[in-house]
């Protein structure tokens, strides 16, 4: 299994706890929207989401984890408020691949 990111990640460092969990609701949105959640994912995004949600390669099927492998580091890397147009442009980057 390959953990890629942890809520208690960003909060150990200082990040907003509520924050935190939106975007963690926003990543899962965006993967349930594109049918890359497994059960497992799933569940975890539909009986909601606290400071010890994470998101690993359990929770998504083969396509969810290779995009999750390509891109997640990159949007990471990016201002938090733009993450789902980050999400989006990466979407169509890796549909063009």
């Amino acid at each position: 299994m390959n953990v890629f990111d942890k809520a208690s990640w960003h909060i150990d460092g200082g990040e907003n706890e509520k924050e935190v969990v939106d975007r963690f609701r926003k990543i899962f949105q965006f993967l349930s929207s594109k049918g890359w959640l497994t059960d497992e994912g799933i569940e975890t995004f539909e009986v909601g989401m606290d400071s010890s949600v994470s998101l690993n390669s359990d929770m998504v099927t083969d396509q969810g984890n290779a995009f999750l492998t390509n891109y997640y580091d990159s949007i990471l890397d990016e201002d938090p408020k733009d993450w789902e147009k980050h999400l989006e442009e990466a979407y169509q980057a890796f549909c063009s691949e």
